[in-house]
């Protein structure tokens, strides 16, 4: 019923919940650190969370299937390192 007031598939809505749903915890303890004055607590939580999501999806769907990269990326990742 969401899904056809907002006009939007089955499958958005359900993902959109589960994204809210799996970045609460972290968006509570990040809001209540700062509230008690760990500044460095809460940034650290929302960046660290957010490397980690970033890394983790890319690396399961490294996984999963193989992710095409131009020999030019490769070379200027390695001489940027």
């Amino acid at each position: 019923e969401i899904a056809r007031f907002f006009g939007a598939s089955e499958r958005f809505i359900g993902l959109t919940v589960v994204a809210l749903g799996t970045s609460l915890p972290e968006l509570f303890t990040s809001v209540t650190a700062a509230k008690k004055g760990n500044a460095d607590i809460a940034i650290g939580n929302i960046v660290g969370s957010n490397i980690f999501n970033i890394l983790f999806i890319v690396g399961i769907s490294g996984l999963i299937t193989t992710i095409p990269f131009a020999s030019s990326f490769i070379i200027d990742t390695i001489i940027s390192i």
